[in-house]
């Protein structure tokens, strides 16, 4: 009878297609894309049933490399290829969902690293120079697939806020072991009762009928006008002096009425001393105290484009005329009209003096400070200078559109007054988009 056999040349079996259909068709199905095989199939040629003619049978041997090699081979590189590629899809799919599920799970854990390394005192230790952070990467606040995430997130940047003013207007006893570490491993000393007690006898904050002292973080501005924008000199005009002075001044008074809290403590010629949230509260006095400085930053500037503009007065040509020069030949390098100088630091505050003339005073650290600051500004002819703690603060504090282009660069190390610790700490350039378009 004709038949048909299937030859395995691997194994050395041979498969009867119709006994062992279920051993074949598996046989077939997988080993024909792994293995080569031979089909024999054996047939009649000639058959009587008297059998009075001589029966033949014809064999035929078919290899399968010769007949569907070549398709078998393209089939067999095709399921590689595309288990290969659906396995990279998915492994770059899987990540990829990861990182944009899990961005604010990332962020998280970035902001617990921050404070669990919070008694290190990390923003006073020295840092090199040239080292800049921008403001708007500290508040990016993406949304999350995941709500729970969003929720986690904000609480994490409170609760880091909080703990970072709490570093930044503590006493220096908690402080100073910290302060000496250099990777966060140094021990957490705690804080002796004499400061404690000395609270005490202290009053409510803006509390001014009780008639003590309240002590209360402050943000400390000291400006400084560049003489050759004042116009001052032994040649320079009286009058035209008296003027730019009088336009500076009422430029900063109108700027701080708006802030609530903020208050002009002293000017004298060509510097100016400013409180914030001395006495009475400001929110978010760091921003506030950087969102006034550059809102009288651009106002200033507008009003010396504008006297440039305007001819002077007949009785100015004489004393004007070589000063003009000195501030053309200045212009070039586009010195800042203003220097400001900021420190932030715990204050005591109240009223001070004898009955009769009580005066509003703040006794604090960061008028020395803020003073520092702005010669350190003059010196490298910058428009704002700041402390650590004020670059520390302004990441904290939560800031509007306008002043995430603020930017802190890393210029010096230096030795604040005041610090009992007496290590060097960073300088800051404060850095805005607004700024630096003007002084171009």
């Amino acid at each position: 009878m004709p038949c048909a056999f299937v030859y395995w040349p691997h194994n050395g079996l041979l498969h009867n297609n119709g006994k062992n259909s279920d051993v074949a068709q598996i046989e077939g199905l997988i080993g024909a894309l792994m293995y080569s095989f031979i089909v024999i199939r054996v047939g009649e040629a000639g058959h009587h049933p008297n059998g009075s003619a001589m029966q033949l049978r014809l064999i035929v041997v078919l290899p399968s490399d010769d007949v569907i090699g070549t398709l078998v081979e393209y089939v067999v590189h095709t399921i590689i290829y595309s288990h290969v590629a659906m396995v990279i899809f998915c492994v770059v799919l899987t990540a990829a969902s990861a990182a944009v599920i899990f961005r604010d799970l990332t962020n998280v854990e970035k902001h617990l690293k921050y404070l669990s390394m919070f008694p290190a005192q990390l923003a006073s230790l020295p840092l090199p120079p040239n080292v800049s952070y921008d403001l708007a990467l500290a508040h990016l606040l993406t949304s999350s697939w995941i709500a729970e995430f969003d929720h986690l997130h904000q609480l994490m940047r409170k609760l880091a806020r909080e703990l970072s003013t709490l570093r930044s207007f503590s006493s220096s006893a908690l402080l100073l072991a910290a302060a000496n570490s250099h990777h966060g491993e140094g021990e957490l000393q705690g804080v002796s009762c004499d400061a404690a007690l000395d609270d005490v006898h202290l009053a409510k904050p803006y509390q001014m009928t009780q008639g003590n002292l309240w002590s209360v973080p402050v943000t400390t501005l000291y400006a400084r006008i560049h003489e050759d924008f004042l116009g001052a000199g032994p040649r320079a005009d009286p009058l035209r002096v008296f003027q730019r002075h009088g336009s500076i001044f009422s430029v900063l008074h109108r700027q701080i009425s708006k802030i609530r809290g903020g208050t002009i403590a002293c000017m004298y010629g060509d510097r100016i001393v400013m409180h914030f949230n001395a006495m009475d509260r400001t929110k978010h006095h760091v921003t506030a105290a950087l969102a006034f400085i550059s809102n009288c930053q651009t106002e200033i500037e507008f009003i010396n484009g504008s006297e440039s503009m305007s001819p002077p007065h007949a009785s100015q040509q004489t004393f004007c005329h070589e000063s003009r020069k000195e501030q053309q030949s200045t212009a070039k390098s586009r010195r800042p009209n203003i220097m400001f100088g900021v420190a932030s630091s715990l204050a005591r505050c109240g009223f001070l003096g004898p009955s009769q003339m009580k005066t509003f005073t703040v006794v604090s650290t960061s008028l020395a400070q803020a003073s520092f600051m702005c010669r350190i500004a003059a010196s490298h002819q910058s428009a704002v200078v700041a402390t650590w703690r004020v670059a520390e603060l302004a990441t904290q504090q939560p800031h509007s559109r306008e002043s995430c282009t603020v930017s802190f660069v890393s210029i010096a190390l230096a030795v604040l007054p005041g610090e009992q610790d007496g290590g060097q700490t960073s300088v800051y350039e404060v850095r805005s988009l607004r700024t630096q378009k003007l002084l171009k």
